[in-house]
Parts: C-alpha cells; structure tokens; sequence
C-alpha cells in the first residue's frame, strides 16, 4: 500500500479497492504505520528502499 501510494500516486480509494478494503482510511492507518515502523527499523526500511529502487528500474 504505501508503494502503491509513493510510487503510484494513487488516491486513497483506489489503493482500497485494488486492497478489496471498504475504507479508504485503512489505507491512511497502514501507510502511516508502515512510515513509524521505517523510522524504527533500519532493516525494514532498507527493504522497503530496496523494493521500491527494483520497481522503478527501467
């Protein structure tokens, strides 16, 4: 979700609906905590850059 969010630049109800989610909100929340959890987490956030870095290769 939060790549789709970054990378994408969809809209909240979009990324719910692709999620099969009935609130847009939802989205917000884990976006929101996936950010906390980069800040804490060296690793996570290493995989998370990793992940993105691949999906923007061309």
């Amino acid at each position: 979700m939060g790549l789709a969010r970054k990378l994408g630049e969809y809209d909240l109800k979009a990324i719910a609906a692709a999620f099969h989610l009935s609130h847009y909100s939802s989205v917000s929340v884990a976006v929101s905590r996936l950010r906390a959890l980069m800040r804490e987490d060296g690793q996570l956030r290493k995989k998370v850059e990793d992940i993105r870095k691949n999906c923007t290769k061309t």
